[in-house]
């Protein structure tokens, strides 16, 4: 049982390996492989929107041509929160939540649809790479070292 348990993880970790999602995307955030592309989520510093880059399987030539993206917070025991998303400089959307959102644990779901290829890609909040820890404040810190 430890043996099947111990290749499932290790199958996962090279799952994400593979895809590209133990590091940052070239727009400086988040990756998940839904399908035959690439999601990229950039939290905007500024609010709490994100800006949403739908790549290719080489993590280049975003588009907004021929594709849409539905993007919606849900976490257990609330009400799902819609984001509403605009396409921004012809290349990505941004993705602006309803009132409601909280900003702290759930889920990021996005509906996507790149050039008439579907994918739906969960990213669990607070966003973080794999093996970065979340510290107090719900910001994600890298692991390693502490600095006081």
């Amino acid at each position: 049982m430890k043996k099947i348990l111990i290749a499932a993880i290790l199958a996962g970790s090279l799952n994400v390996l593979v895809h590209g999602e133990d590091k940052k995307g070239p727009f400086g955030g988040y990756l998940q492989m839904p399908g035959t592309f690439h999601t990229e989520v950039v939290p905007d510093k500024r609010d709490k929107s994100f800006h949403i880059f739908l790549t290719d399987l080489e993590f280049k030539n975003p588009t907004v041509k021929d594709s849409s993206l539905d993007v919606t917070y849900e976490n257990e025991g609330q009400k799902p929160v819609k984001f509403k998303c605009e396409v921004m400089s012809g290349n990505h959307f941004h993705c602006i939540p309803g009132k409601d959102y909280p900003n702290d644990k759930g889920t990021l779901v996005l509906n996507a649809n790149r050039m008439k290829q579907k994918g739906t890609a969960k990213y669990p909040l607070p966003l973080r790479l794999p093996g970065e820890q979340i510290d107090k404040k719900g910001k994600s810190a890298p692991t390693g070292h502490e600095h006081h």
